[in-house]
Order: structure tokens, then sequence, then C-alpha cells
């Protein structure tokens, strides 16, 4: 498997147990090779039918709505305008 796909593949670092406070600790490889440090905040967002839960950086999910948006205001443009196409052809 070369680099690229073993970066994409998913991994395993281990188990952790919720103490008492219900506190969690993100095994060390894990916040290494996540970039995680003390006070780094973290988005939690729950899975389907609250089976699983998703950990991920606020700066990443930031970024990443940020993308989104950005491509759904071109395929906004893109549709309006062959909107536009279809309705000035189709009255002809």
């Amino acid at each position: 498997m070369n680099t690229e796909a073993q970066s994409h593949a998913p991994k395993f670092y281990g188990t952790t147990v919720i103490g008492e406070r219900g506190q969690i600790v993100i095994p060390a490889e894990a916040r290494r090779v996540a970039g995680l440090a003390p006070g780094t905040k973290i988005v939690v967002m729950g899975g389907p039918h609250g089976k699983m839960l998703l950990l991920a950086k606020a700066d990443s999910v930031a970024e990443m709505i940020s993308g989104m948006i950005e491509h759904m205001s071109r395929l906004e443009k893109l549709v309006t305008q062959d909107d536009a196409t279809s309705y000035d052809s189709g009255g002809k």
C-alpha cells in the first residue's frame, strides 16, 4: 500500500475509559498525529442512532464548512446559469 493510501486509511490508536467526571484520555500517538495540544478546541459530534461519537479539531471543522460553502456557491452559480440558458433557449 502506498504512503498516500496509508494516510487515508482508518487507524486504530487503542482504547480509553470514561472517567468519573466524564473525561477521556486520547492516546498519545493519536494526539501527535492529529496535532492536538493542551488547549486545542475539539468539536464532539454524534453519529447515526447515537451509537458513535466523532471528535474533530474545531479549526478543521471551520475550514471544512468554509470549503463546502465555497463549493456550494460555485454549484449555485452553475445551476443558475444553466437554468437561465434553458429558459432562454426553450422560449425561442
